[in-house]
C-alpha cells in the first residue's frame, strides 16, 4: 500500500474518518448520574475568617498537599472557601478536566487516602501502569492509570473483597482502615450492560498483603499466619482460592486467569481523561474506526478465537490524537477507510453500532493481505 502523507491540510479529515470516541468504554466502569459535587450558588457574602491572612500562594500549597477529602470538605465551609479552593492550583485543573474524579473518590470512600497532588499527577500522565500504552481508566484502589485490556485481565488489577482480605492476611476491621477500601456504587456498568444494585467493599490485593506483612512483622510472620490460622473465615477463603485456581480461562498472555473480565474489576475503576500540560487541553481517548470495522467484518468470517481475540485487543486500544495518527500509519484497515474516503460524503456510519452502508463496503480497497470472500 502506498505511503499516506499526513499534514495540517488533511490531519483533521483523517481524524474525523478513522477515529471515534468509544463512549461504551468511557462508561465501562463507574458512571455517576451527577458527575460532580457542584451545585449552583449565589455570590459569597461570608469571609474566610482567619484564613484571609494567608497569601494565595500559601493557600495553594496547603490545598495541593491536602487529601481530596480535606479539599472537598473545605469547599463546603462557605461559598468564599469554595471559590478559593476551586481557584487553587492544581485543584482547579482537576475539577475542570475531570470533575467526576473528585466526586467518585468521595462517594466510594477513598478520598482520605489520596492527595490533590497525587490525583493531578495521574491526570497528567497518560501511560497505563502495566503496558505503557495510553490508559483510559483510573484503577481507584491504587490511584493508577490503566488501559482497557489490562483492566480486563491483569492479575494485579483484580480487587479482592474486604472480607477475603481480612481472612487471607489476618487483618482486623480497624487495621483495614489504613488502606483504601472502595465501597462500590450501584449503577449500570456498560462492560456488562446490566444494572448492579448490590454494593460491596473491595481492596487492592497488593496493598492488603503489604499491610499483612506490616502487621505480622515480615514474610515469616505472614507465613506463620497462613499455616497456623484455624479460623472459619480463613478456611472458607482457602476453599474458594483452590476453586479459583483451577484452569477455567486463559488471558492473552497464556496465563490461567479465572478473573478475566470479572465485573469486580469495573466496580473499582472509572474513565480518566488525560490533561496535556503543553496545551492544557483534555484528551478523552480515541479509538480506531479501522480496527472496529475489522472486528465487525471478520466476525462473519472463519477466524479462530485466538485471531478474533487479537483483533478485539487492537479494537479496544485507545489513543491521543497524536497516538492515533501514528497508529494510522501502520493500520491497514484504517488506511483502507481513508483510501475509500471519496465516498465519505455518502457514508452513514455508526461506528459504535453495527451499521455500515453496503455501497461503502463495496468501494473499500482492502489490503491484499486480506481475502474477504464471505459476508459480502
Amino acid at each position: 500500500m502506498p505511503e499516506i502523507h499526513i499534514d495540517t491540510t488533511n490531519k483533521s479529515a483523517v481524524l474525523d474518518l478513522i477515529s471515534y470516541q468509544p463512549h461504551d468504554q468511557y462508561r465501562a466502569g463507574i458512571t455517576l448520574s451527577k458527575p460532580s459535587l457542584d451545585a449552583e450558588f449565589e455570590p459569597p457574602t461570608a469571609s474566610l475568617g482567619n484564613l484571609k491572612v494567608l497569601p494565595v500562594e500559601i493557600f495553594d500549597w496547603v490545598i495541593k498537599y491536602a487529601t481530596m477529602h480535606a479539599a472537598s470538605s473545605l469547599r463546603t465551609v462557605n461559598r468564599q472557601t469554595r471559590l478559593l479552593v476551586d481557584a487553587s492550583l492544581p485543584y482547579k485543573h482537576i475539577i475542570s478536566s475531570a470533575p467526576h474524579i473528585g466526586a467518585t473518590l468521595v462517594r466510594t470512600g477513598v478520598a482520605p487516602h489520596f492527595t490533590v497532588e497525587e490525583v493531578f499527577w495521574i491526570l497528567t500522565h497518560p501511560a497505563c501502569r502495566v503496558c505503557g500504552n495510553f490508559g483510559m481508566y483510573l484503577w481507584i484502589l491504587d490511584l493508577e492509570r490503566c488501559c482497557f485490556t489490562c483492566l480486563k485481565e491483569d492479575p494485579n488489577l483484580m480487587p479482592m473483597t474486604e472480607k477475603d482480605a481480612r481472612a487471607a492476611f489476618g487483618l482486623t476491621a480497624g487495621q483495614m482502615s489504613q488502606i483504601p477500601v472502595v465501597v462500590s456504587l450501584p449503577g449500570k456498568y456498560k462492560a456488562f450492560g446490566v444494572m448492579r444494585r448490590r454494593t460491596g467493599k473491595f481492596v487492592s490485593r497488593v496493598r492488603a498483603r503489604q499491610l499483612g506483612l506490616a502487621i505480622h512483622g515480615d514474610e515469616d510472620g505472614l507465613s506463620n499466619y497462613f499455616t497456623s490460622s484455624n479460623s472459619k473465615a480463613k478456611a472458607a477463603y482457602d476453599k474458594k482460592a483452590v476453586q479459583r485456581s483451577k484452569p477455567m480461562a486463559y488471558d492473552s498472555h497464556g496465563r490461567v486467569n479465572n478473573t478475566l473480565n470479572s465485573v469486580e474489576r469495573y466496580l473499582v475503576s472509572v474513565h480518566l481523561p488525560y490533561l496535556d500540560l503543553k496545551t492544557y487541553t483534555t484528551k478523552m481517548g480515541l479509538a480506531c474506526s479501522g480496527c472496529q470495522f475489522a472486528v465487525n467484518r471478520r466476525s462473519a468470517l472463519s477466524f479462530t478465537s485466538v485471531e478474533m481475540e487479537a483483533l478485539m485487543r487492537c479494537r479496544d486500544c485507545a489513543y491521543t490524537e497524536a497516538g492515533i495518527i501514528d497508529h494510522f500509519k501502520e493500520c491497514a484497515d484504517a488506511q483502507a477507510l481513508w483510501n475509500a474516503s471519496p465516498c465519505k460524503d455518502e457514508l452513514e456510519v455508526c461506528w459504535e453500532g453495527q451499521k455500515v452502508m453496503d455501497n461503502f463496503l463495496k468501494n473499500i480497497r482492502w489490503p491484499s493481505c486480506y481475502t474477504l470472500t464471505k459476508g459480502m
